[in-house]
């Protein structure tokens, strides 16, 4: 049976009596804010409240303290009166916020974002020293102060993790490429207003330099002459004689007079055209672009200069930018058999429409590969085979519907691929008939998965593969997650749930066939204990089928499912947490009260999820 409701730890409780405390002191600093100014509600908050808060509450409390006030503070308030002069998690951050706080997040709504920006800004750069990691959100587009901006992060030295989402623009990457230099994650992602100018300002910094000063070496560019720009070795990139022209439209008193050649001897009045690689080349990891203004160029800007980058975040176009530099590469050499194009340090990648020779140039750019999703493929699954044992994982979306394609997906699992894949996720485009697929030949190739994920296809398993003694698939000991729809036979859940002994999610869509006597099978002690795959010893106790981990346990749609299995489910399952969906179950109004009862009489702490728990939860987040 599920574990009871436990009363609320003693730092629960304190937890949650210091937030009540919090969000009335800033409903109240909001109030003096209305009467007097939000400038006098703030030094207030730093001379009154402040010292004792820092003086009772270490660092990581207060942190946690941030996230949770901030959310009550969100919400609307109880008695539901109106706030007033200035935001209310300005207040609270000025009461919590000391650089021994290394996580932050701040909700930035509408009338915060505009009126008190500059105040957030100059408390994050007097205060915010400490962060590793900064999240600003906000639902819609918001213009960033770049000088408060680059004082706010400047002062944070040790900031290694930034997420701006939504309102980031190409001036605030040229203000992070400046004061981050540590940086190893960074989310612009939905931000619309990030371009491949912006990806440039992050990474390069400009000089104008005197052309007449001495050049060393290896730290500045030199102009050869006026018509070409030679780089240098100190990652300087010099422009033609089309870009000095727009240096010297800016600059009218150093316009040249071409019909001197004296002039022309003298070069003193020249200027250099000068980028430098900005630290955070050498430590950015993760760069998340998705849904930005950003193109391919931009794409084959960052892996250029950023030769360790390992994840380009969520964005889908990888195997065209690939495309495009392999075109480029091949052009530039003019040999017919051209030397290979470079390599980079990508450990997972996401594709759209790819082809055949998409994949060819994916796995040698990125023999380092890990993970990959491919949407929409225009291949057959043979073309897998290009990419190295070491994929662990693999997303296959909106696959065609096709029987050959399916056959061809089994013969790429059975070879060594399919032996070191841990997460597997296969959803298959619509069509008007619905494809079948086989459980146990996937399970049979794939015997060290973690987490299994299909949708869009009937799910059966084969009659050639049931042996009682598990001996054909044997157990898949590493499982812990699994999400089969649209249609899951019985057999197919039962023969599954009897080979994942440490599975902890099991979601099923439809299982129409599925009936108590399965369930109440599976939840039971099986009569011949050598059948017990999971036992150590043959003298150790039987378990049930059913892993004793099993943690959410959920069926969109089982009509045959009566009350009496559900409670004997409840009363096996030790550490389930949530089920559900019940109203769509065969349960009558006796049959959920009996559930219903059976919870509330043992103080069961159990969660009963609707139809909503399958199309997004806890267990299965929106990727």
């Amino acid at each position: 049976m599920p574990k009871h409701h436990q009363p609320m730890t003693l730092l629960s409780l304190c937890h949650t009596q210091v937030s009540t405390n919090l969000v009335s002191t800033c409903r109240l600093l909001q109030l003096t804010a209305q009467d007097s100014s939000a400038a006098h509600a703030l030094t207030l908050a730093r001379r009154r409240f402040r010292p004792n808060l820092l003086l009772s509450l270490p660092g990581l409390i207060r942190s946690q303290l941030i996230e949770e006030v901030s959310k009550l503070l969100s919400a609307p308030a109880p008695d539901g009166s109106v706030g007033g002069a200035g935001p209310a998690p300005l207040y609270l951050l000025a009461l919590l916020l000391a650089p021994d706080v290394h996580q932050l997040r701040v909700e930035l709504c509408c009338y915060y974002g505009c009126s008190h920006q500059a105040a957030l800004l100059r408390l994050l750069a007097s205060e915010g020293c400490g962060l590793e990691t900064l999240e600003l959100a906000r639902s819609a587009l918001l213009r960033l102060d770049r000088s408060l901006l680059h004082d706010a992060l400047i002062s944070a030295t040790s900031l290694r993790h930034l997420i701006l989402r939504n309102i980031a623009g190409d001036a605030v990457l040229q203000v992070i490429g400046t004061a981050c230099p540590c940086l190893v994650v960074l989310d612009v992602s939905q931000s619309r207003q990030v371009t491949d100018a912006g990806l440039r300002n992050l990474f390069l910094q400009v000089e104008l330099r005197d052309k007449a000063s001495p050049s060393s070496a290896a730290g500045k560019c030199e102009i050869s002459n006026l018509e070409q720009c030679v780089n240098s070795n100190g990652g300087c990139s010099g422009r033609s004689w089309g870009r000095l022209r727009i240096l010297l439209r800016l600059f009218p008193r150093l316009r040249l007079n071409r019909e001197g050649e004296n002039k022309m001897r003298d070069r003193s009045f020249l200027l250099e055209y000068c980028e430098l690689r900005n630290p955070l080349c050498n430590t950015l990891r993760i760069l998340n672009i998705a849904n930005t203004g950003v193109t391919a160029a931009g794409i084959l800007l960052a892996l250029h200069h950023v030769p360790r980058i390992q994840s380009l975040g969520d964005y889908g176009h990888m195997g065209r930018a690939l495309e495009i530099l392999d075109r480029a590469w091949t052009a530039s050499t003019g040999n017919s058999d051209p030397p290979s194009p470079p390599s980079f340090s990508l450990i997972s990648a996401r594709c759209q429409r790819t082809t055949i020779r998409r994949l060819e140039l994916l796995s040698l750019s990125c023999p380092a590969l890990q993970k990959l999703t491919i949407y929409e493929p225009h291949h057959p699954p043979s073309a897998l085979h290009v990419f190295p044992p070491t994929l662990t994982t693999l997303h296959l979306l909106s696959i065609p519907s096709d029987v050959d394609w399916i056959t061809g997906l089994y013969s790429f699992l059975a070879t060594p691929h399919g032996s070191h894949l841990h997460d597997l996720a296969l959803r298959f485009s619509l069509s008007e008939q619905y494809i079948s697929l086989d459980l146990s030949q996937i399970l049979k190739s794939c015997p060290n998965l973690h987490t299994l994920a299909e949708d869009g296809a009937d799910v059966d398993w084969k009659k050639e593969f049931e042996d009682d003694t598990l001996s054909v698939i044997p157990p898949l000991i590493n499982l812990r997650s699994i999400q089969l729809g649209r249609i899951v036979t019985a057999h197919a859940l039962t023969e599954l749930l009897k080979r994942a002994p440490a599975l902890k999610i099991a979601h099923f869509y439809r299982c129409p066939d599925l009936t108590d006597e399965h369930l109440i099978s599976l939840t039971a002690k099986p009569s011949n204990t050598s059948h017990c795959y999971w036992q150590e010893n043959q003298n150790s106790p039987a378990h049930p089928c059913l892993s004793q981990h099993i943690e959410c346990f959920y069926i969109y749609e089982a009509s045959h499912i009566t009350a009496p299995a559900v409670v004997t489910l409840l009363a096996r399952c030790d550490n389930l947490l949530r089920t559900g969906n019940l109203s769509n179950w065969g349960l009558d109004c006796e049959g959920i009260r009996w559930i219903h009862s059976t919870i509330l009489d043992n103080n069961l702490n159990l969660e009963i999820n609707p139809g909503s728990h399958w199309f997004c939860s806890q267990c299965f987040p929106i990727s």
